[in-house]
């Protein structure tokens, strides 16, 4: 069950909280988690606080479609596995399937 399956939006604590406590694997890695820190981190980088206390469904896609799009612009093949799991990650997180 994903943060964006019953509601169009959510307050940054409340993502913010799921983010601190989730226990989904990172993408494409056996199992492997991602730390805290770089939970946490996800939120500070990528919704910053121009989207305001209430983070909407829309948002958030269009978070993650500027995602996609910056891994055409990575350097190496690394980079752009690390943002397809970001992605893959944060889709799985909110329940959208855009």
């Amino acid at each position: 069950m994903g943060l964006f399956d019953k509601k169009q939006s959510i307050s940054r604590s409340r993502f913010r909280s799921a983010l601190r406590k989730t226990t989904l694997p990172k993408p494409r890695t056996g199992g492997r988690r991602y730390a805290r820190g770089e939970r946490i981190g996800f939120e500070k980088e990528l919704f910053h606080r121009k989207y305001g206390r209430q983070i909407s469904k829309k948002e958030y896609g269009t978070v993650l479609e500027k995602m996609r799009r910056s891994k055409i612009r990575a350097k190496g093949t690394a980079e752009k596995l690390e943002i397809q799991r970001k992605v893959d990650f944060l889709k799985r997180l909110g329940g959208v399937k855009k």
